[in-house]
């Protein structure tokens, strides 16, 4: 099993969107040097298959949210180098539907990423696995 948490911040929506968010493969030119143009760099396959909703975020600074990576998300994991993703609103952003638009309203939800500063709201991943099963001898079989 293959799971994110990531703090949340807090969040706001006055204008009763209601957007949900997942989690998408990113292709960054540099993984350890994020740049602007990268924000652009992040797909629209999920790694999850089952999106956060807007009552799933978190309301205070100290609170989490969690994604469960699906078979796709787990065979985007580098055995050999950096995993690279992102955190994407999948109902409008992804799916390129516009919001509704109020004038004086807003709609935003706040996570914290690997950037921040600090380390104790970095996004955290883990990775459960099974131990692989030895091969038991028995000294009589190894000439002892």
């Amino acid at each position: 099993a293959l799971t994110l948490t990531d703090q949340g911040g807090n969040k706001q929506d006055t204008q009763t969107n209601t957007p949900g968010t997942d989690i998408y493969l990113a292709t960054p030119a540099d993984p350890v040097a994020i740049v602007a143009a990268d924000y652009t760099q992040i797909g629209t396959t999920s790694q999850t298959g089952a999106a956060k909703t807007w009552a799933d975020w978190p309301t205070v600074d100290s609170g989490t949210i969690t994604y469960d990576f699906n078979a796709t998300g787990i065979g985007n994991i580098s055995k050999t180098g950096y995993s690279s993703f992102g955190l994407r609103n999948n109902n409008y952003d992804v799916a390129v539907v516009g919001p509704t638009w109020s004038n004086v309203a807003e709609t935003y939800c706040v996570a914290y990423t690997v950037n921040q500063a600090g380390t104790d709201k970095d996004p955290v991943l883990v990775v459960t696995h099974a131990v692989a099963v030895g091969i038991t001898t028995h000294p009589l079989l190894m000439g002892v």
